[in-house]
């Protein structure tokens, strides 16, 4: 038994040490800089934040969470009242928002959605050999998800009615990652969680993104609780329920099979310390699932279609092209995996030569050029985890093909409106907020750091990492990052807490406060933190530039704001 909880000690320390070192880093790169992807080719540029002026409002803003910590009591009605004005409040604006934008489906939003159409129809025309579906087979279950909506509403309503699901998708996924961080980190946590979650802004335009990422997402938190509801109660039937969730996460959005991976884990890592063969045969199914699940959904689609479903680009592809540069940042789609299957003739034998023909000229490259390497993985991650609205404005400005979003809209949403200068700006601070709470939790409660309650940082740890070599995208990054909202709410509840113990009474005064908080570790490392900020505010090392100072474009985004105006024009259409 020793062996085995050394074992789990030693895999809880891997875990949140690699937590702690990518959260600071993203915390760090959200204070000196930030990342504004515009509409008309959603490139990326990198500018400059104000990390001291950051830093000061971070402080006020832990104040002001003490003094409201201490002054504020509600008694459990007025909790109740206050969460469901909220929640009314919440669904009406994400409701508006889709009222009054009537978007469209458009590039592979439109041909997901055609493509499910055409099932029903009996046309398999997509599905044959070098058309869209046999081209990208791993879409097939996200066609097949789709169809019943279809058949429900009609070809014609369907699209804007998915919209509206997306809603209850997302609320889903807010009640089973609030209720995981209430049985991790209490009921308080879980509160403040699920109110973190309802203000997060990026995802109430992402409700009219149809396109797998809400439902995914729900089915895939689901699976989570479940499992963390099996640990704490050995039910099977949670197993189960657990199982079959991460079955339609990953039928929804095959990029979800990193919760999966991550599901194998915290059930392998869970019959180790119980030492039971329930939770091993879960982790069996689990690496089922992930060897077989996306063959069973091509087959299905094979026995309805016909058509051959082991087509498209192979997996060294996409792998090749997460370490190509783009017009848009780096490691971002740039047509690769379309070229590649014409230049070797839908060969797949011969573009797998050619794939790993390509890594291995980019791995020497980095080889040779170990600033430009470090340049190219920092511009990368940072166009991800670093753009406070995670791409979503362009998932909605391009999908503007009907010219139906008003002034008002546009406004908001478009790079160059007033409006949308002030939301980037609240969403700027409201990144670094939230990055901050992490830190804050990792820093605080480092003794009280349990394997058991790390479901979501190892969920995001495998994210992080797989889209270092993968394709990166905004939409990618985004359900990762909502899973890490727990910890900074952990984080603040910390801070606010040891802040509170540590305001002078009568009865000890200043001063002694003052010895307390000198004596403590946790002021310590904050005075370490605060001197890290300053280095990096001021210092002007080259692999500083390369890594965390990712800024400069300043005058570049201006004049885009000022010229870049077509969508002002009261007839444009994204075309």
């Amino acid at each position: 038994m020793r062996e085995k909880n050394k074992f789990l000690k030693f895999s809880g320390s891997i875990v949140y040490i690699l937590f702690a070192a990518i959260v600071l880093y993203m915390f760090l790169t959200s204070l000196v800089s930030t990342c504004v992807m515009v509409y008309t080719d959603e490139h990326t540029f990198y500018l400059k934040d104000y990390a001291l002026v950051i830093s000061a409002g971070l402080v006020c803003f832990v104040a002001l969470l003490t003094f409201l910590r201490k002054k504020v009591r509600m008694s459990e009605r007025a909790i109740r009242i206050s969460l469901i004005v909220c929640t009314v409040v919440w669904f009406a604006i994400l409701a508006a928002i889709v009222h009054f934008t009537k978007l469209p489906s458009v590039y592979d939003q439109q041909r997901v959605y055609a493509g499910a159409a055409a099932l029903l129809r009996g046309d398999y025309t997509g599905w044959q050999p070098y058309n869209y579906f046999h081209a990208y087979p791993y879409i097939n279950g996200m066609v097949l998800m789709e169809c019943p909506f279809l058949w429900l509403f009609g070809e014609g309503q369907a699209y804007i009615a998915m919209q509206y699901i997306n809603i209850l998708f997302w609320y889903g996924a807010v009640l089973a990652i609030s209720k995981m961080a209430g049985l991790c980190f209490g009921k308080k946590a879980g509160i403040f969680t699920y109110l973190a979650l309802l203000g997060f802004i990026p995802m109430w335009f992402y409700v009219t993104f149809v396109y797998g990422t809400l439902p995914g997402l729900f089915f895939s938190a689901l699976a989570l609780l479940l499992e963390k509801e099996y640990e704490m109660t050995e039910k099977r039937q949670y197993m189960a329920g657990s199982l079959i969730c991460i079955f339609f996460g990953v039928a929804w959005k095959s990029n979800y099979q990193i919760f999966l991976i991550a599901l194998l884990l915290l059930f392998f890592l869970e019959g180790i310390r119980k030492r039971r063969w329930q939770p091993f045969a879960g982790a069996a199914v689990c690496l089922l699932l992930l060897c077989f699940e996306l063959t069973f959904l091509s087959a299905v689609m094979h026995s309805i279609t016909g058509e051959s479903v082991e087509g498209g680009t192979p997996t060294i592809g996409w792998v090749a092209m997460g370490l190509q540069e783009s017009s848009i940042a780096p490691g971002w789609y740039n047509s690769y995996t379309e070229i590649i299957p014409v230049e070797c003739g839908h060969d797949v034998e011969a573009m797998k030569a050619a794939a790993w023909q390509n890594l291995g000229e980019t791995l020497s490259l980095f080889a040779e050029e170990p600033e430009y390497c470090l340049r190219f993985f920092s511009r990368k991650l940072a166009s991800m985890w670093n753009n406070p609205a995670f791409q979503c404005f362009t998932e909605v400005t391009k999908c503007n093909t009907t010219g139906t979003l008003s002034y008002w809209m546009k406004d908001l949403l478009y790079d160059g409106g007033v409006k949308n200068a002030v939301l980037r700006v609240i969403l700027n601070l409201m990144h670094s907020m939230t990055l901050f709470g992490m830190v804050l939790h990792v820093m605080l409660n480092r003794k009280r750091l349990k394997l058991v309650d790390a479901a979501f940082a190892i969920t995001f740890l495998g994210g992080f990492f797989f889209h270092v070599v993968w394709e990166a995208m905004g939409q990618y990054a985004v359900p990762y990052y909502v899973l890490l909202m727990p910890y900074a709410v952990q984080g603040y509840l910390a801070v606010t807490g040891k802040a509170a113990r540590l305001c002078p009474d009568k009865e000890k005064g200043l001063g002694e406060a003052g010895r307390r908080l000198w004596r403590s570790t946790d002021f310590r490392l904050a005075m370490a933190l605060a001197a890290v900020i300053v280095v990096i505010t001021f210092a002007e090392f080259g692999w500083l530039r390369s890594s965390i100072k990712l800024q400069g474009e300043e005058s570049d985004y201006i004049w885009y704001c000022t010229n870049q105006t077509e969508w002002k024009e009261a007839d444009y259409k994204k075309i």
